[in-house]
Protein backbone atom coordinates (compact mmCIF):
# COMPACT_ATOMS: atom_id res chain seq x y z
CA UNK A 1 0.00 0.00 0.00
CA UNK A 2 3.01 2.21 0.37
CA UNK A 3 3.60 4.50 -2.52
CA UNK A 4 0.00 4.50 -3.82
CA UNK A 5 -1.06 7.94 -4.78
CA UNK A 6 -4.81 8.04 -4.26
CA UNK A 7 -5.27 11.36 -6.08
CA UNK A 8 -3.72 9.86 -9.26
CA UNK A 9 -6.01 6.82 -9.05
CA UNK A 10 -9.09 9.08 -8.62
CA UNK A 11 -8.04 11.31 -11.52
CA UNK A 12 -7.46 8.26 -13.75
CA UNK A 13 -10.86 6.80 -12.79
CA UNK A 14 -12.74 10.07 -13.42
CA UNK A 15 -10.94 10.55 -16.74
CA UNK A 16 -11.77 7.01 -17.86
CA UNK A 17 -15.46 7.43 -17.00
CA UNK A 18 -15.61 10.83 -18.73
CA UNK A 19 -14.01 9.47 -21.91
CA UNK A 20 -16.36 6.46 -21.95
CA UNK A 21 -19.50 8.56 -21.44
CA UNK A 22 -18.37 11.25 -23.90
CA UNK A 23 -17.41 8.67 -26.51
CA UNK A 24 -20.78 6.97 -26.19
CA UNK A 25 -22.59 10.31 -26.55
CA UNK A 26 -20.67 11.35 -29.67
CA UNK A 27 -20.96 7.89 -31.17
CA UNK A 28 -24.76 7.99 -30.70
CA UNK A 29 -24.91 11.47 -32.22
CA UNK A 30 -23.04 10.40 -35.37
CA UNK A 31 -24.50 6.89 -35.73
CA UNK A 32 -28.15 7.66 -34.97
CA UNK A 33 -29.11 11.31 -34.49
CA UNK A 34 -27.23 12.94 -37.39
CA UNK A 35 -28.46 10.46 -40.07
CA UNK A 36 -32.00 10.70 -38.64
CA UNK A 37 -31.98 14.50 -38.82
CA UNK A 38 -30.62 14.37 -42.38
CA UNK A 39 -33.46 12.04 -43.40
CA UNK A 40 -36.12 14.09 -41.63
CA UNK A 41 -35.04 17.45 -43.04
CA UNK A 42 -35.09 15.93 -46.54
CA UNK A 43 -38.84 15.22 -46.23
CA UNK A 44 -40.92 17.67 -48.31
CA UNK A 45 -42.83 19.93 -45.93
CA UNK A 46 -40.30 19.81 -43.07
CA UNK A 47 -38.55 23.15 -42.58
CA UNK A 48 -36.59 22.34 -39.41
CA UNK A 49 -36.01 19.42 -37.05
CA UNK A 50 -34.16 18.59 -33.85
CA UNK A 51 -33.91 15.85 -31.25
CA UNK A 52 -34.56 16.63 -27.60
CA UNK A 53 -34.40 14.54 -24.48
CA UNK A 54 -37.92 13.63 -23.45
CA UNK A 55 -39.19 11.81 -20.41
CA UNK A 56 -37.81 8.53 -19.06
CA UNK A 57 -34.80 8.38 -21.40
CA UNK A 58 -36.92 8.89 -24.49
CA UNK A 59 -35.96 11.15 -27.35
CA UNK A 60 -38.52 13.56 -28.78
CA UNK A 61 -38.42 14.89 -32.32
CA UNK A 62 -39.29 18.57 -32.69
CA UNK A 63 -40.27 19.60 -36.23
CA UNK A 64 -41.43 22.74 -37.98
CA UNK A 65 -43.70 22.13 -40.94
CA UNK A 66 -44.72 24.21 -43.95
CA UNK A 67 -48.24 25.65 -43.55
CA UNK A 68 -49.67 23.47 -46.34
CA UNK A 69 -52.12 21.02 -44.82
CA UNK A 70 -51.67 17.94 -47.02
CA UNK A 71 -47.91 18.31 -47.01
CA UNK A 72 -47.80 18.88 -43.23
CA UNK A 73 -49.83 15.77 -42.38
CA UNK A 74 -47.89 13.49 -44.73
CA UNK A 75 -44.58 14.96 -43.46
CA UNK A 76 -45.64 14.32 -39.85
CA UNK A 77 -46.45 10.69 -40.62
CA UNK A 78 -43.11 10.18 -42.41
CA UNK A 79 -41.18 11.81 -39.54
CA UNK A 80 -42.90 9.47 -37.11
CA UNK A 81 -42.08 6.43 -39.24
CA UNK A 82 -38.38 7.41 -39.49
CA UNK A 83 -38.17 8.16 -35.76
CA UNK A 84 -39.65 4.76 -34.85
CA UNK A 85 -37.28 2.96 -37.24
CA UNK A 86 -34.15 4.79 -36.09
CA UNK A 87 -34.77 5.33 -32.38
CA UNK A 88 -36.75 2.18 -31.59
CA UNK A 89 -37.82 2.07 -27.96
CA UNK A 90 -35.99 5.33 -27.28
CA UNK A 91 -38.55 7.21 -29.40
CA UNK A 92 -40.80 9.42 -27.29
CA UNK A 93 -43.04 11.69 -29.33
CA UNK A 94 -43.13 14.23 -32.11
CA UNK A 95 -43.68 17.85 -31.18
CA UNK A 96 -44.78 20.13 -33.99
CA UNK A 97 -43.85 23.80 -33.92
CA UNK A 98 -46.73 25.34 -35.82
CA UNK A 99 -47.32 29.04 -36.31
CA UNK A 100 -50.91 29.18 -35.08
CA UNK A 101 -52.52 32.51 -34.48
CA UNK A 102 -55.50 33.57 -32.36
CA UNK A 103 -57.91 33.11 -35.25
CA UNK A 104 -56.92 29.45 -35.74
CA UNK A 105 -57.07 28.81 -31.99
CA UNK A 106 -60.62 30.18 -31.92
CA UNK A 107 -61.63 27.97 -34.86
CA UNK A 108 -60.03 24.92 -33.22
CA UNK A 109 -61.90 25.73 -30.00
CA UNK A 110 -65.18 25.60 -31.93
CA UNK A 111 -64.16 22.29 -33.51
CA UNK A 112 -62.76 20.57 -30.44
CA UNK A 113 -66.18 19.86 -28.94
CA UNK A 114 -67.10 17.85 -32.04
CA UNK A 115 -63.69 16.14 -32.03
CA UNK A 116 -63.97 15.14 -28.36
CA UNK A 117 -67.54 13.93 -28.83
CA UNK A 118 -66.49 11.77 -31.79
CA UNK A 119 -63.54 10.36 -29.85
CA UNK A 120 -65.87 9.45 -26.98
CA UNK A 121 -68.71 8.04 -29.08
CA UNK A 122 -67.08 6.89 -32.31
CA UNK A 123 -69.44 9.04 -34.39
CA UNK A 124 -66.79 10.34 -36.76
CA UNK A 125 -69.08 10.95 -39.74
CA UNK A 126 -71.08 13.47 -37.71
CA UNK A 127 -67.80 15.04 -36.59
CA UNK A 128 -66.69 15.37 -40.20
CA UNK A 129 -69.91 17.17 -41.16
CA UNK A 130 -69.59 19.55 -38.20
CA UNK A 131 -65.90 20.24 -38.84
CA UNK A 132 -66.53 20.93 -42.53
CA UNK A 133 -69.39 23.30 -41.65
CA UNK A 134 -67.18 25.25 -39.23
CA UNK A 135 -64.36 25.35 -41.81
CA UNK A 136 -66.72 26.82 -44.43
CA UNK A 137 -68.19 29.30 -41.95
CA UNK A 138 -64.72 30.48 -40.86
CA UNK A 139 -63.33 30.58 -44.42
CA UNK A 140 -60.45 28.23 -43.63
CA UNK A 141 -57.94 27.99 -46.44
CA UNK A 142 -57.56 24.27 -45.85
CA UNK A 143 -58.09 21.65 -43.16
CA UNK A 144 -57.60 17.96 -42.64
CA UNK A 145 -58.69 15.56 -39.90
CA UNK A 146 -57.21 12.06 -39.88
CA UNK A 147 -58.80 9.47 -37.62
CA UNK A 148 -56.54 6.59 -36.63
CA UNK A 149 -56.90 3.76 -34.15
CA UNK A 150 -55.07 5.55 -31.33
CA UNK A 151 -55.32 9.23 -32.25
CA UNK A 152 -56.91 11.98 -34.29
CA UNK A 153 -54.63 14.34 -36.25
CA UNK A 154 -55.94 17.85 -36.94
CA UNK A 155 -54.35 20.38 -39.26
CA UNK A 156 -55.91 23.79 -39.99
CA UNK A 157 -54.53 26.44 -42.32
CA UNK A 158 -55.54 30.05 -42.86
CA UNK A 159 -53.26 32.46 -44.69
CA UNK A 160 -49.66 31.93 -43.61
CA UNK A 161 -50.70 30.32 -40.32
CA UNK A 162 -51.16 26.67 -39.48
CA UNK A 163 -52.44 24.83 -36.40
CA UNK A 164 -51.33 21.22 -36.04
CA UNK A 165 -52.35 19.02 -33.13
CA UNK A 166 -52.72 15.36 -32.28
CA UNK A 167 -55.49 14.22 -29.95
CA UNK A 168 -55.16 10.76 -28.39
CA UNK A 169 -58.02 8.31 -28.35
CA UNK A 170 -57.60 7.18 -24.76
CA UNK A 171 -58.25 3.77 -23.31
CA UNK A 172 -59.74 3.72 -19.84
CA UNK A 173 -58.58 1.33 -17.15
CA UNK A 174 -61.44 -0.02 -15.04
CA UNK A 175 -60.16 -2.28 -12.30
CA UNK A 176 -58.17 -5.01 -14.00
CA UNK A 177 -59.97 -4.71 -17.32
CA UNK A 178 -59.09 -2.26 -20.05
CA UNK A 179 -61.96 -0.82 -22.02
CA UNK A 180 -60.89 0.95 -25.19
CA UNK A 181 -63.02 3.59 -26.82
CA UNK A 182 -63.34 2.65 -30.47
CA UNK A 183 -65.76 3.22 -33.28
CA UNK A 184 -68.06 0.24 -33.57
CA UNK A 185 -69.39 -0.81 -36.93
CA UNK A 186 -72.99 -2.00 -36.92
CA UNK A 187 -72.81 -3.52 -40.39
Amino acid sequence: MRGLKIHIIIIAFVTTVAVAVGGNFFSYQYRVVKPLMTSITAIPGVTDASVQNGTARHRDIVVSLQPKVNRAVSAYLLVEQLARQNLGTAFGEIKVNDNRDESLETIFYKMHFHLQQAIATGMFTQMEESINAIARQEALQDHQVIVEQERVIICLSKGEHMLFTVMPRFSTNIGQQTVERRAVSLW
